[in-house]
């Protein structure tokens, strides 16, 4: 699964396997990702993309989902160099 650490206002998530959505489509699969939030509700994911479809990772809104927790985060802003995602996530409540 994972491991989840906290050390006072900062809390990093790692996990396996994760995805990018659009509505209920997947649009992106991740792996090797890495989830942190800081004091602010903003959190930074930094992944590896296995797959992806260009056109859908392109449109929005997205959401950041990982499926073995049933966790999911609305995506804020999205940039990927080669096979790597990173974006800034905001958790829905």
């Amino acid at each position: 699964m994972g491991s989840l650490l906290s050390d006072g206002h900062h809390l990093t998530i790692h996990d396996t396997d994760g995805e990018l959505r659009w509505g209920y489509r997947r649009v992106a699969q991740l792996r090797s990702l890495t989830l942190e939030r800081h004091a602010e509700a903003t959190w930074t994911l930094t992944a590896t993309i296995t797959s992806k479809d260009d056109y859908a990772v392109s449109q929005r809104p997205l959401v950041f989902v990982l499926p073995a927790r049933r966790w999911q985060w609305d995506v804020l802003t999205l940039q990927i160099a080669d096979s790597t995602l990173t974006a800034s996530l905001r958790a829905q409540v």
